[in-house]
């Protein structure tokens, strides 16, 4: 009876051992091996109000940094990319036509927060987002029967820091794109090189408020209001984003190794060979890459910042003069922006001497 027992005893014990593994096996499998900050290098992304796209950041890639916990959630700092030169239209209104030119759109991100899941890939971001637009107007408008037309300066702005446009992106998410034709889809997170994309899908967008830079009456005013208001809200008030980056480093999933079994000798669950080690986490070499910045008319100091932001180094140095930049700012560089290469790559430039020296 006594052997019964301790035999009874010894199968619950294993049991309870496996059952232990397993479990942790499972939630180790929900965690990513190198946790800590890093960086989400976007090398393509559109963000758009109503039916038209008001920043795209195909030719302008830029960096997000963010701190990623081991369950795989994580934070994003704000960022501003670079303000984008829109071309110059026209819109009509009733009896109002106006011409836009220098119009200067900035968009700005807000601190943001998201999840990834290593071990299917899914990832979602929620990006806050708010901006604004400037512009000078050359109007022409009839109010009661008289012609008048003019100049002035308008600003749009949509959302603001205190309460920003929140688009929840998703690595299965779907949109029409308003620059390709057909439907842009999201691609879940790939660990082996750190690479996602993430979508929204429409959603209604705040309306812009706008407003003139000098004073005018009402029927002039309100009607060039309007039109603005209406070329940044769309027909349909709906708005999406789409980007695609690349985290660095990469978030590997961990090898999570099977629980130890009963050897027959009633030490089941002991810390022999084959156990896994504390937390189940094997930790993988990360990817870190080279992401070339844009750095074209930056300073000698903000160039070596970027760079080493971006996991480059700065290359061979050429200078010539020029009259429009200063001494060592940058004229040229061979490598084009967001382009990948291994990590430490030298990045050559050339930079300004300063103006050329007159001769008498």
């Amino acid at each position: 009876m006594q052997l019964g027992i301790r035999t009874l005893a010894l199968t619950l014990a294993a049991a309870a051992a496996c059952a232990l593994g397993a479990a942790r096996a499972s939630a180790d499998t929900a965690r990513i091996a190198n946790p800590g900050p890093f960086t989400l290098n976007v090398s393509n992304g559109v963000i758009s109000l109503g039916a038209s796209p008001v920043s795209w950041f195909s030719d302008a890639p830029f960096a997000i940094t963010g701190t990623a916990a081991p369950d795989g959630s994580f934070t994003t700092d704000a960022i501003d990319p670079p303000a984008a030169a829109m071309n110059d239209n026209s819109l009509s209104a009733g009896s109002l036509t106006a011409d836009l030119k220098n119009q200067v759109l900035s968009v700005h991100l807000a601190a943001s927060s998201g999840t990834l899941d290593p071990a299917t890939g899914a990832a979602t971001l929620t990006l806050p987002v708010y901006g604004s637009l400037t512009a000078s107007v050359h109007y022409s408008i009839t109010v009661g029967g008289v012609n008048g037309s003019g100049n002035t300066t308008a600003s749009c702005s949509f959302a603001s820091l205190d309460s920003p446009q929140d688009f929840p992106l998703s690595s299965s998410g779907s949109t029409p794109s308003p620059l390709i034709p057909g439907t842009v889809s999201g691609i879940p997170y790939n660990p082996a090189d750190g690479s996602v994309t993430l979508v929204s899908g429409p959603l209604t967008t705040s309306d812009p408020t706008c407003s003139l830079g000098n004073s005018l009456s009402s029927d002039v005013a309100d009607p060039i209001i309007s039109a603005l208001a209406g070329e940044l809200r769309g027909s349909s008030n709906s708005g999406t984003v789409w980007m695609i980056g690349t985290f660095s480093p990469a978030f590997t999933a961990p090898v999570v190794k099977p629980p130890p079994t009963d050897s027959g000798t009633g030490t089941a669950g002991g810390g022999g060979a084959g156990a896994t080690p504390p937390g189940g986490l094997t930790p993988m070499p990360s990817t870190v890459r080279c992401v070339v910045p844009k750095l074209r008319h930056l300073s000698l100091k903000a160039v070596r910042r970027k760079l080493a932001h971006n996991h480059c180094k700065l290359g061979k140095v050429t200078r010539r003069h020029s009259r429009k930049l200063g001494r060592n700012h940058v004229l040229t560089q061979k490598l084009k922006p967001g382009r990948t290469l291994p990590a430490g790559s030298a990045i050559p430039l050339t930079l300004s001497s300063g103006k050329p020296a007159r001769h008498h």
